[in-house]
Formats: C-alpha cells, sequence, structure tokens
C-alpha cells in the first residue's frame, strides 16, 4: 500500500481511503483513533497481510537523570528548548520490535489478554 504524503490528511485517513472506508467519529480522538486503526487491521487481515509489533512500551531504567532534572525545573532557565530532558524523564520509553522477536515466543504469551478471559 503506497501512503501519499503531504496531502493535508492524517495516516490514518489516508489508509482509510486506500480501502475505501470513512473515518467514522471526531478527528483526533484516541478512542476514534482505535476504533478506525482496528477497522483497518481487520482490513488487513481479511487480505492476508502480517500485522505485527513494532514498538512496544518499557519501563524506563536509567534514573540517575531525577536529581538534575529535578535542579532545572526548580530554576528559571527552564525553558522549552529542554524538551528533550523532560522526554527522558517520563516512565515509559519506546523500544523498536523487530520481525525476529515478534515471531519468537516472547509475543505469545499475552497477559492483558489472559485477564479478558478471566
Amino acid at each position: 500500500m503506497k501512503l501519499v504524503k503531504g496531502n493535508g490528511q492524517s495516516g490514518i485517513q489516508n489508509m482509510l481511503a486506500h480501502y475505501n472506508l470513512t473515518f467514522e467519529g471526531q478527528k483526533h480522538c484516541g478512542l476514534d483513533d482505535s476504533i478506525n486503526i482496528a477497522r483497518l487491521c481487520i482490513k488487513l487481515m481479511q487480505d492476508k497481510i502480517e500485522l505485527r509489533i513494532n514498538q512496544r512500551m518499557t519501563q524506563r531504567q536509567d534514573r540517575n537523570e531525577d536529581r538534575r532534572l529535578e535542579e532545572l525545573a526548580k530554576s528559571d532557565k527552564a525553558d522549552a528548548s529542554d524538551y528533550h530532558i523532560w522526554h527522558r524523564k517520563l516512565p515509559l520509553k519506546l523500544r523498536q520490535v523487530t520481525r525476529d522477536e515478534f515471531l519468537s515466543e516472547e509475543y505469545l504469551d499475552c497477559d492483558s489478554c489472559d485477564d479478558i478471559d478471566e
């Protein structure tokens, strides 16, 4: 599927248009975006297109910067240019997942899916 960039539509809108689907709900609403992405996933699976995880969220391991960030927050020098510092403070990080990792047994067990079954 070739997506058109720079046409003023979001990635979701372009993907939906490729499958002759229209966006349902309010744009930029997380729940509506998720529902539309799910509709796309159903269509992709019907077309036998492989879907896989390409990123996952992991806990941040490095807590050494906490003191530096707390000092920066107290100072009057903090501004928008310090975004990268604040971003590193977030408790979760995105981690790339390779195709081989996705196909490994690590992703066969889904704790959240098990919770639904109970």
